[in-house]
């Protein structure tokens, strides 16, 4: 059995799975909505939106500042850990469109690195990065981390080998040749 096989049986992963053994959840937040952090206050705009796979989304925040201070990084925060507080604040280009998914196998056409897709980011400035964990273990024998690269420099492989293929659905019953009731 493959080291990812063994984390896509992970016990509770995928209850609402809609076929993946994981569950895929949309975005709460879009790039250039206005937030703040229910912990620490602070405030910004979303400027990147990353969907892990198992069920977790995280958000870049630029925070917004007085014109006369220092610019800071952006700050990443779980979606939890965000509430929001203007919708489109600023205007970006919300657009998901890929060729890629999580649980797709990917080769880099640059440098021939070949892994699963285990991250999807959107950058408000319009371009996707794709997280991909190789294949192999390390010389360790632990995974290898998640290596971020322009989705425009990988090319499918094979299609997420982790979904189940869809079946048609059978429709219980067919015609009826003999019935026979028992009424009491």
């Amino acid at each position: 059995m493959s080291f990812f096989s063994k984390i896509f049986k992970l016990k509770g992963a995928g209850e609402k799975s809609n076929g993946y053994p994981y569950s895929i959840q949309p975005f709460k937040f879009n790039l250039g909505d206005k937030v703040i952090c229910r912990v620490t206050g602070l405030e910004g705009v979303v400027t990147v939106k990353c969907r892990w796979m198992f069920n977790s989304n995280t958000y870049e925040v630029r925070p917004i500042y007085e014109a006369d201070t220092e610019l800071k990084d952006t700050v990443t925060f779980e979606e939890v850990e965000l509430e929001l507080l203007k919708h489109n604040y600023i205007d970006y280009n919300n657009s998901e469109d890929s060729h890629t998914g999580l649980g797709d196998v990917v080769k880099n056409t640059i440098n021939g690195f070949v892994g699963v897709v285990t991250a999807t980011a959107y950058y408000h400035t319009g371009c996707m990065h794709c997280g991909v964990m190789p294949k192999k273990r390390g010389m360790d024998g632990r995974p290898s981390p998640t290596i971020f690269m322009s989705e425009r420099s990988l090319e499918v492989v094979a299609p997420n080998p982790f979904k189940p293929k869809e079946e048609s659905p059978e429709v219980p019953g067919g015609p009826v040749e003999s019935c026979t009731a028992v009424f009491r």
